[in-house]
C-alpha cells in the first residue's frame, strides 16, 4: 500500500513541478517582449515576487501546503491564460 503513495505523490508533485517551471519560464520569457524599458520590466518582475512572498507567507501559515498549492496554481494558470489572450 506504501509503494502507491509513493507513486501517486511524485505524479501529483511531477505536475506540481512542471506548472511552477512553465509559469516561471513564461514569465521570464515574456518579460523582455513587453513595451517599454526592459530594465524597468525586470524591475517590476522582482517587486510583484516580493509582494508575491509577503503574502504567500501568510497564506500558507493559515491554509497549508494543500491549499496553498491549490490556490497558487490557479492563479497562476488564470494570470497566464490572461496574458496569452491579452498579448498584443
Amino acid at each position: 500500500m506504501a509503494p502507491m503513495t509513493y507513486y501517486k505523490n511524485l505524479i501529483v508533485l511531477s505536475i506540481l513541478w512542471t506548472n511552477t517551471i512553465f509559469s516561471y519560464n513564461v514569465l521570464k520569457f515574456m518579460t523582455n517582449k513587453l513595451e517599454g524599458n526592459i530594465f524597468i520590466n525586470f524591475y517590476l518582475d522582482g517587486c510583484s515576487g516580493l509582494i508575491g512572498y509577503s503574502i504567500a507567507k501568510p497564506i500558507y501559515s493559515w491554509l497549508r501546503f494543500r491549499w496553498t498549492i491549490i490556490i497558487s496554481v490557479s492563479i497562476s494558470l488564470f494570470f497566464n491564460i490572461w496574458l496569452f489572450v491579452f498579448q498584443e
